[in-house]
């Protein structure tokens, strides 16, 4: 038998019970103390309570969104990392990160934040998909790593002077402040 195989089955013992106890915990922690057994059996058997609904609407999602998008960044961090062949990689050194920070300022900046709730998460995307984007023109038919990395670097210089000079044209020091309060008001 595969020493590597018995070490994950044994990681994977360990680590899914762990899993199990931080959702029952995470279920359990709130603003609002709830008897979890009763907010459980009142979703089985179909009644409204006040218990039911805290864990069903509110406890529950948010649990399960929390669990979702902390394995999607574990996911993407450990591909960048076999990508870049380095367990210290993140986005942010090959401009990733900036180039979602300037995609999230500019619509600030111009004020589409205000339009619906998801222009600023999409400004975001857009923003990282344009760096990867740019970074994959940089590179060319470069199969270096090095190549990527250095031009990850540039992205990641030009993106964040870009974030400081879209914050630089604001009426004043507050001005971005004052837009980032009034989107998130809507």
């Amino acid at each position: 038998m595969n020493i590597k195989a018995v070490d994950t089955r044994l990681l994977m013992a360990i680590l899914l019970p762990l899993l199990l106890a931080v959702l029952a915990i995470a279920l359990n922690v709130g603003a609002v103390d709830i008897d979890l057994g009763k907010a459980i059996r009142d979703i089985v058997n179909r009644q409204t309570s006040i218990e039911m609904l805290i864990l069903h609407d509110i406890r529950l999602p948010r649990a399960l969104l929390a669990g979702l998008v902390g394995g999607t960044l574990g996911l993407a961090g450990a591909a960048l990392q076999g990508l870049l062949r380095n367990p210290l990689a993140e986005p942010g050194i090959i401009g990733i990160s900036n180039g979602a920070a300037l995609g999230a300022v500019i619509v600030f900046y111009y004020g589409f934040a205000a339009s619906a709730w998801f222009v600023l998460p999409l400004g975001g995307l857009v923003g990282a998909l344009l760096a990867v984007s740019c970074i994959f023109v940089l590179v060319g038919q470069s199969r270096s790593i090095i190549t990527l990395i250095l031009a990850g670097v540039a992205i990641n210089a030009i993106g964040g002077a870009l974030i400081a000079l879209a914050l630089n044209f604001a009426e004043s020091p507050y001005a971005m402040q004052e837009r980032c309060f009034t989107a998130v008001d809507f």
